[in-house]
């Protein structure tokens, strides 16, 4: 059923998709942390590094799914996370392309 499977970790913010026109997902957190879901409307790869500089920027908590479009779609574990904080920090996302 998913396209694609990764995890997130503070060491590593994947790039889900990328392209010169924009795609519709639907991506799951599946936990145990909270992402950030970052979207940009063109993709701009000198920025992608940056959550500040996505277009648009969802906070996913486990369990979390949501449909987004755009040129590049990134996912980073979010930076102050509450409650739903773990100590292992990471999270595993999917993905669907529709």
């Amino acid at each position: 059923m998913w396209d694609g499977v990764t995890y997130v970790e503070p060491s590593r913010r994947p790039i889900i998709h990328e392209g010169t026109v924009p795609t519709q997902l639907v991506v799951t957190n599946a936990g145990p942390d909270v992402i950030d879901l970052l979207v940009w409307v063109r993709a701009a790869l000198g920025d992608r590094d940056a959550p500040g500089h996505a277009d648009i920027q969802m906070r996913m908590v486990p369990g979390n799914t949501r449909s987004v479009s755009g040129d590049m779609i990134g996912v980073a574990l979010a930076d102050d996370q509450g409650e739903h904080q773990s100590a292992g920090r990471f999270a595993a996302v999917a993905w669907r392309v529709l």
